[in-house]
């Protein structure tokens, strides 16, 4: 599946069949990734957070290229968890 061509929407659907664990360690321990990867599954498990993510990438289109390619990664990074 070639992940470039969906749309957000799509990306929000395939990011959440991804079984992600959040880092058992300590808060002020976790890397940079850890972070972006665990605000990343909670956001896109939140219906209010997506709705509030698409209400901003329709005012400010850049943002939508900025979520996709965030999507995009979480994706790629954990492929292998897709249920």
């Amino acid at each position: 599946m070639n992940i470039n061509k969906l749309t957000m929407d799509q990306l929000f659907l395939l990011a959440q069949q991804i079984n992600y664990t959040e880092p058992s360690k300590p808060l002020d321990e976790w890397s940079y990734d850890e972070l972006m990867n665990t605000a990343t599954y909670r956001y896109i498990n939140d219906k209010l957070m997506i709705k509030v993510c698409q209400l901003v990438c329709n005012k400010f289109s850049p943002i939508k290229l900025i979520i996709k390619n965030n999507l995009r990664s979480y994706i790629s990074t954990f492929a292998t968890n897709v249920s």
